[in-house]
């Protein structure tokens, strides 16, 4: 029998749905998400009063029981999984569940993705760090999927993003987002870059990339309805940029 999926809808729990299949030869999909993300399924045909659903979600995590059999929530596994995880439906005829069972499943493929800095930046430079230079797979992550990026022991983001403009990417601007550090090159703690000077030409500084999801439109969303999924830094050495301020004098005749 043909399988289709109905569509992934709203955020990116996804509402994928699996049509009856006599073999368990293929899945209907493979679904690219984020670890710990939230995902939802509909059955098809889905019609409680003429089949029953049994489900299982794998490697994934069940969510709290769903109104409706023909229905299925799941968060992705909290790390990368070194096999495929997928959920599987089994669909029977209600009045004679041992006559007539359909199988099919879904996959899905959980990612964890970072930004990556150089190691060394002089105060002037002007990098552009994405959340995908790091990822063992190239996907668009759903609009439930934003960012917020942090600077050092910040608690509040220098950029945060939301299901409107994710800000999936941060281009720093080192001298207008820092601090130089003070006497014995100690640095400021939460006043964001710690930037070099003449004394301290090198100066250590991370930046930490947070992936959050909006739960507000699933059907079965999570409570808080924003959930962080993942966090990843990058450590690296800011550098007194000396242009300007090299001189040259005579010391002899």
């Amino acid at each position: 029998m043909n399988t289709k999926m109905v569509g992934l809808v709203l955020l990116m729990m996804a509402l994928v749905s699996p049509s009856l299949a006599q073999t368990t030869a293929a899945c209907d999909g493979t679904i690219d998400v984020f670890i710990n993300e939230h995902i939802e399924f509909e059955a098809d045909p889905a019609d409680e009063s003429q089949y029953t659903y049994l489900w299982d979600e794998g490697a994934a995590t069940q969510e709290s029981a769903t109104d409706d059999q023909d229905d299925f929530a799941v968060d992705a596994p909290g790390t990368v999984q070194s096999t495929d995880v997928k959920v599987t439906l089994s669909v029977t005829d209600a009045p004679t569940p041992s006559e007539c069972a359909g199988d099919t499943c879904y996959t899905i493929d959980c990612h964890e993705c970072c930004f990556s800095a150089l190691d060394n930046y002089c105060t002037t430079d002007t990098p552009e760090w994405c959340w995908g230079d790091t990822c063992d797979a190239t996907f668009t992550p759903d609009s439930s999927i934003y960012f917020k990026w942090f600077i050092n022991t910040d608690t509040t983001a220098i950029l945060e993003g939301d299901t409107s403009d994710p800000k999936g990417c941060y281009s720093p601007a080192f001298e207008t987002e820092g601090t130089v550090v003070g006497t014995g090159c100690v640095a400021n703690a939460n006043d964001g870059y710690d930037l070099p000077t003449k004394d301290c030409p090198v100066v250590s500084n991370t930046v930490r990339l947070e992936v959050w999801q909006d739960t507000t439109g699933a059907e079965y969303p999570h409570n808080p309805v924003y959930t962080k999924l993942d966090d990843c830094t990058d450590t690296f050495d800011l550098n007194w940029d000396p242009e300007g301020n090299v001189a040259i004098s005579t010391t002899w005749p």
